[in-house]
């Protein structure tokens, strides 16, 4: 018997659906059409997810109230009670007093009514909220209207950690849920600026340096060719019968005075590396001083120009 009931209650629910059906005649409400007819047979087959879904997408494609009414029937079926109030109530507004179904629409109202609760969300910084994974808008949000039950409530605040509550909510119930978030401290990563082209290179006094220090031993090589040279003449001028003791001394004051120019030279190139290096690897300069490095009659000399 409670099968026999159930069946004539579910058949006079698809009729009812029928017989508030627009009339799609013409392309593309046609195809409106069609989904509006495979809603009506998904929801005489007790498929309302199915039936909500075509429904739908019968209103997007042919906007027309009178499938407002099937939309809110099928949430009422699913227990979505804020979601059938909002539709059957926009039914009732844009279809008119005379529509189908009116006396019956006034009391499915009535009824959703008693199943559905007002949820307000406040945040300190703008914030995405989130019900039931279904997006609301940025917070605040006023007056949300929901259906009675348990309810997962997700604010989110770019550059903060996701808030995410459970809210219970009531017949006539009306929360506030606040949320306070901190604001993110923004780090500045300190810029790199590009390098000038006076930067580029050595400066000039590492670059004076490294000539300096490239010619003073070019020329300690050369006079210690010349002051080896003379030590071998010298040699030579010992083992010989015929030497002269002017000619002995004359060959030994050459290769004397060839060695030393050799090693003040050499240590002249010495500095002048030393110098080179500093101001190449270790303080780069960015003033322009020209330095010179050189054999003076009383020793080695540095000269620094700024």
């Amino acid at each position: 018997m409670n099968y026999v009931r159930s069946f004539f209650a579910t058949t006079a629910a698809v009729l009812a659906l029928a017989s508030a059906a627009p009339a799609f005649a013409e392309a593309p409400q046609k195809e409106a059409g069609t989904h509006f007819e495979r809603g009506v047979t998904l929801y005489g087959e007790s498929d309302y997810a199915g039936a909500l879904v075509e429904f739908k997408r019968a209103y997007e494609i042919a906007p027309n109230p009178l499938v407002l009414y099937n939309i809110g029937q099928a949430n009422f079926q699913l227990r979505n009670y804020a979601t059938a109030l909002e539709f059957l109530e926009r039914y009732r507004d844009e279809a008119g007093a005379g529509a189908p179904h009116a006396a019956e629409v006034e009391q499915s109202i009535a009824a959703l009514k008693s199943r559905v609760g007002r949820l307000t969300v406040t945040a300190n910084l703008a914030s995405e909220v989130t019900i039931d994974d279904e997006s609301r808008g940025k917070a605040p949000l006023t007056g949300i209207l929901v259906s009675v039950g348990r309810h997962k409530l997700v604010v989110k605040h770019p550059g903060s950690p996701t808030q995410e509550r459970t809210v219970e909510i009531a017949a006539g119930d009306t929360r506030d849920e606040k949320f306070e978030f901190v604001e993110a401290k923004v780090v500045e990563t300190p810029k790199i600026l590009p390098k000038t082209e006076e930067s580029k290179g050595l400066s000039p006094i590492a670059t004076g340096a490294w000539i300096g220090a490239g010619a003073l031993l070019a020329g300690a090589v050369t006079t210690g060719i010349v002051a080896s040279g003379a030590g071998s003449s010298l040699d030579d001028e010992r083992n010989s019968a015929n030497a002269s003791r002017s000619r002995l001394d004359t060959l030994h004051s050459r290769m004397r005075t060839f060695a030393v120019t050799t090693d003040v030279l050499g240590a002249a190139a010495i500095v002048a590396g030393g110098v080179a290096v500093y101001f190449t690897f270790i303080k780069p300069s960015s003033s322009s001083p020209a330095a010179s490095v050189g054999v003076a009659p009383n020793g080695l000399q540095l000269k620094v120009v700024y």
